[in-house]
């Protein structure tokens, strides 16, 4: 298994200077994940009793070196550290726990287990404590910039942010209320997880088995006279709907979906169950981003889609994703294989990168 080398070969020479903090090497990958920015890290089973161990860097998943011991070894190890039930490997479970990072910096993992026909498989989200960004931080341009802001400075409807995971979905939705936090405004959030502790904002954490539901906590948010409410991630059809209706009833609503495109946001949304009309009425606007390797590093590169009257009046005739997109760049707006040419032609990309991201979008 192949990590980058030149971060291979750092993991290898700073071992022993590591065990002088940590003797435990689990914690020592973790901290070179959260160093390069991993949002995921992926411990999998193989067929042979081995396994693989997976980081989502950028969105895309790499294979890193396995930790030393077994599955299993490894599995019961995390579990202890989650606060989790070592002995039941027969039904999915969740925990987190605290790492303390060679440079004094701690950060919080998210443990979800899983049962497969080889043995357990587990996903570490890596919560990113690190203080956020604000918008003026983001990569946005001047246009792109203005536009957001109308869209989060309005007193109704929803903005959505979209793209897929590690994409930086969560890092433009904390911006966005730390943005309208300044204002003096009541600003709530229902998220599961809470990533990172905001001040000035009410954070509410999800937990279904306790019976807080999205649908729950909604209710109660609302009776607390909210201004702006940012809904962690839209997941499915309750979360769909909380976050539809709440736009709709006089306040704005910030939230996240993971999608491929501004444009297939809007399909997705309805997929879950949120009439065309709905979408069409309670939307503001889309962000979609991903963030790429360029030139300088990696940057994020952003497509705002506002809802425009071409665009409300294709909803309402269910039109399809071309449609969509064909009425969107007639409206001028600039999508991502617009922007990315762009940077192309400006050197910041090379053509793998380009050619990537535009056919994971599938239509452009």
């Amino acid at each position: 298994m192949r990590i980058r080398q030149t971060r291979q070969k750092e993991f290898m020479q700073n071992m022993n200077h590591d065990q002088e903090v940590t003797t435990d090497r689990l914690e020592q990958l973790l901290g070179l994940a959260y160093r390069e920015g991993a949002s995921d890290v992926h411990i999998e089973p193989g067929a042979d009793g081995g396994c693989q161990v997976r980081v989502r860097v950028n969105g895309k998943l790499e294979r890193w070196d396995a930790l030393d011991g077994t599955l299993e070894q490894m599995v019961s190890r995390i579990k202890l550290k989650a606060r989790m039930d070592i002995a039941e490997k027969r039904l999915p479970q969740d925990g987190s726990f605290q790492v303390q990072a060679a440079d004094g910096e701690a950060f919080d993992v998210r443990v979800s287990s899983l049962p497969t026909v080889h043995g357990e498989k587990l996903a570490l989200r890596l919560l990113q404590n690190r203080a956020r960004r604000s918008l003026n931080e983001l990569g946005m341009d001047p246009r792109q910039r203005r536009l957001f802001n109308s869209w989060i400075e309005a007193r109704h409807g929803m903005v959505l942010v979209t793209g897929p995971t590690g994409s930086g979905k969560t890092t433009t939705l904390y911006a966005a209320m730390q943005e309208r936090a300044a204002t003096g405004l009541n600003l709530s959030s229902l998220e599961n997880p809470v990533e990172v502790k905001l001040p000035g904002i009410n954070q509410v954490e999800i937990s279904p088995r306790t019976g807080l539901s999205f649908g729950v906590a909604l209710r109660s948010v609302l009776r607390q006279d909210p201004d702006v409410l940012m809904i962690g991630e839209i997941r499915d059809e309750e979360s769909a709907e909380v976050a539809a209706r709440a736009a709709l009833t006089g306040h704005l609503v910030l939230t996240s979906l993971h999608s491929e495109s501004a444009v297939s946001a809007l399909l997705r949304l309805i997929d879950l169950g949120v009439p065309p009309q709905v979408v069409a009425t309670a939307l503001r606007g889309v962000i979609g981003q991903r963030l790429v390797e360029t030139s300088t590093g990696r940057k994020a590169v952003f497509e705002c889609l506002p809802m425009t009257e071409s665009i409300r009046q294709a909803l309402y005739q269910k039109a399809d994703a071309r449609e969509l997109t064909l009425r969107a760049k007639k409206d001028g707006v600039r999508l991502l294989p617009d922007v990315l040419s762009d940077w192309l032609d400006r050197g910041e990309v090379d053509e793998e990168t380009f050619d990537r991201i535009i056919g994971e979008r599938g239509l452009s």
